[in-house]
């Protein structure tokens, strides 16, 4: 008498038929590599944090004219995209945690790819640590920039700019 395959074995993975008559109606069962899954979406993460940064650092590098009120809205959008990098991210730490990640094992994952430790500690506690936009480092690189391609006036305007963005709370 024949048995029903239960499984069977393709490039030395095993599939089982139940499995796969469930996946014709769009229903598959996969495995999770947490450590894998977590390395790869901190790309992202450090692709939406870098983007925060962008939108506030294109209004204070443009050579349109810019008062307080655009620096003020891009500011807030910046922080806002900020922080919804940061509340995804945490989601995606939170279920590595849940999938038996260690702390100390996401905190090696992060690293891994990039991420400072100052944000990873903000991940790990779910504490978003503060925005750092308009850093004196972005600051010296515009400035430079202005003052080659654009002379004085404008470089005198990035700086403003720059100070302006700092203060605003």
């Amino acid at each position: 008498m024949l048995q029903p395959a239960t499984t069977v074995k393709a490039l030395g993975k095993e599939y089982d038929l139940s499995d796969e008559m469930m996946a014709l109606i769009g229903w598959r069962a996969s495995s999770l590599d947490a450590p894998t899954a977590l390395y790869y979406r901190s790309f992202d993460f450090a692709d939406q944090l870098q983007a925060a940064n962008s939108t506030l650092n294109k209004v204070l590098r443009s050579d349109n004219d810019v008062d307080e009120a655009d620096i003020a809205d891009a500011k807030e959008e910046a922080q806002r995209q900020y922080d919804d990098a940061f509340k995804q991210m945490q989601r995606i730490v939170q279920s590595g945690r849940n999938a038996g990640m260690t702390k100390e094992q996401v905190y090696r994952t992060l690293k891994l790819s990039g991420v400072s430790s100052r944000n990873i500690s903000g991940l790990v506690s779910g504490n978003i640590p503060s925005m750092q936009a308009a850093t004196l480092q972005t600051q010296v690189k515009a400035v430079a920039k202005a003052r080659e391609i654009a002379g004085d006036e404008q470089t005198s305007e990035v700086l403003r700019r720059f100070q302006l963005a700092r203060q605003l709370q």
